[in-house]
């Protein structure tokens, strides 16, 4: 894992020579969660809390105006009571996705000490994908984000990278493998349409799909 992160390094070290145009950039973010638990759970304490910091990493190089790569990767560091862990809650961030073909290892370091809680330092490498552009279709090809509606709670047709009701963290959608073309059929219309790839790229793991967005009387159609 660590050699795999180092010739990540190298190769942005490289390409930020190249003469193009690349933007680096990403956050930091911090958010606690306190649970008031119910009587009919065996809790020793009645209220419980959880602590989570992620620092995402962004990058983007352009070589050309058609053409870009695109990199993220987040690091995230939680404490959770031993408790909510037995009961599976707490760390309130995106879960893995099972729409990619092979992954990193998601979990760095895991400490469990019954007094203090459980710590744990968890990465995914989010964003990895190149994209393509012409007056006929835009191209992406890579760890990218397949979603559609704005709906954050509640979104019926986000259905490869939904959040779940538990998470707390729903800035970003999970990145799935995938290769995707999109055609514009007008000022406002387009086809959306695409291949997703699963485990070890097996047909039953895999998915497909296309979308359409029609603008109709004045009234978008999907």
């Amino acid at each position: 894992m660590r050699l795999k992160i180092i010739y990540i390094g190298i190769l942005i070290a490289i390409i930020s020579t190249l003469p193009a145009e690349f933007d680096i950039g990403g956050y930091y973010k911090n958010f606690f969660m306190l649970y008031d638990m119910p009587e009919y759970m065996s809790f020793q304490n009645q209220f419980s809390g959880t602590m989570t910091n992620t620092f995402r990493f962004e990058f983007t190089y352009s070589p050309e105006d058609f053409t870009s790569f695109n990199l993220a990767y987040n690091i995230s560091a939680s404490v959770i009571e031993p408790s909510l862990a037995g009961e599976g809650l707490g760390f309130g961030t995106p879960t893995q996705n099972k729409y990619r073909f092979n992954d990193i290892a998601p979990k760095i370091y895991s400490l469990d000490k019954d007094s203090a809680g459980i710590l744990q330092v968890a990465q995914n490498l989010d964003r990895a994908y190149f994209r393509v552009s012409a007056k006929f279709l835009d191209a992406y090809i890579g760890r990218q984000v397949v979603a559609w509606g704005s709906g954050r709670m509640v979104n019926p047709s986000n259905v490869i990278s939904p959040f779940s009701y538990d998470e707390l963290d729903k800035e970003e959608y999970i990145g799935v493998d995938a290769v995707r073309v999109r055609i514009p059929v007008g000022a406002l219309s387009e086809i959306d349409m695409g291949y997703i790839a699963g485990e070890r790229f097996r047909m039953n793991n895999n998915a497909f799909f296309i979308n359409t967005r029609l603008y109709l009387l004045q009234t978008d159609v999907t």
